[in-house]
């Protein structure tokens, strides 16, 4: 405000910011300030005894008093400034949370604190407390992933759906909050699977599917999860789950409220081309559909 009034006082206001503030309710009260100073009448004045009176007050200055500092900082800034470092420093300690998130289409990697090994699909989700490893190994996971755990390690993942705990194995979790659907596949060692009062031990090469309180077992003889290799594989698989994969490997929305729930799907699609992958999917099970310019899909239901 004070460097618009100076430019004002000055004349040197654009027209519209002076347009702007003649219509200003201040700008009279201002105008009348303006008016009186141009009016005042400055006495001349002497500047070299001006000078020399300054001059004689510093050489009479008693240099063995202490000399009056006043602060620039206000001392309650120094209060502030503490409470903020330490409101931040309780946030990073209490705050241990490490977070891995993938987006649509996308896989990551990653290291856990054992050495185990992480890999997320697309649109997934895992966190852990890096504090409390070593007393209290668990992760939580949204989506799907597949863990490599270390020999001799152990840990637990937990899902809304439910949990699997593990020794130095290979699985692989699929799991998401809304379809209520809970998977896991064992590819090396043992573990086992939980939800509510269902408790299942699986093996190598075995997996088990929970749908609302239902369990579906089979085998497979993969070395690893298809999608790491850009393949989506489904083994009597709910038509839901089968969509939720497209989406999110394409990034794409499916209009599926009219899909009958009890639809099921076994087979594979690619990552790499989408209108393949609709074909194979929706072509298997009789179902017509349209893909629009938005990137949403269509199913027109017979």
């Amino acid at each position: 405000m004070e460097d618009f009034l100076a430019k004002w006082a000055s004349g040197d206001l654009s027209d519209s910011d002076k347009k702007t503030f003649e219509s200003d309710k201040e700008n009279k009260l201002y105008q009348d300030i303006l008016d009186g100073v141009e009016k005042l009448d400055v006495p001349p004045y002497d500047s070299d005894a001006l000078y020399a009176k300054l001059k004689t007050r510093i050489e009479n200055q008693d240099l063995t008093k202490p000399t009056k500092i006043i602060p620039i900082i206000p001392k309650w800034f120094y209060a502030v400034a503490a409470s903020v470092i330490l409101i931040l420093s309780l946030t990073v300690f209490f705050n241990n949370e490490i977070s891995y998130t993938s987006d649509y289409g996308e896989k990551l990697s990653f290291t856990l604190p054992d050495d185990s090994e992480v890999i997320l699909n697309a649109n997934s989700h895992l966190t852990y407390d890096d504090k409390k490893w070593e007393s209290k190994r668990e992760l939580y996971l949204e989506g799907e992933a597949f863990f490599k755990v270390t020999k001799g390690s152990k840990f637990t993942v937990l899902t809304k759906n439910g949990s699997v705990s593990v020794l130095g194995t290979q699985f692989n979790v699929n799991t998401n909050q809304n379809l209520s659907i809970f998977q896991v596949d064992c590819f090396e060692g043992v573990v086992k699977v939980e939800q509510g009062a269902i408790s299942k031990i699986i093996k190598k090469g075995e997996a088990v599917r929970i749908v609302k309180k239902k369990i579906d077992e089979w085998k497979f003889d993969e070395l690893h999860p298809l999608w790491i290799s850009k393949e989506s594989a489904f083994h009597n698989s709910p038509i839901n789950q089968v969509i939720k994969a497209l989406e999110n490997q394409y990034d794409i929305k499916i209009e599926s409220s009219k899909v009958n729930d009890s639809l099921r799907f076994t087979g594979v699609f690619t990552h790499s081309d989408l209108d393949k992958a609709l074909k194979i999917v929706f072509e298997s099970l009789d179902i017509n559909y349209r893909l629009t310019n938005n990137n949403s899909v269509i199913l027109d239901i017979k």
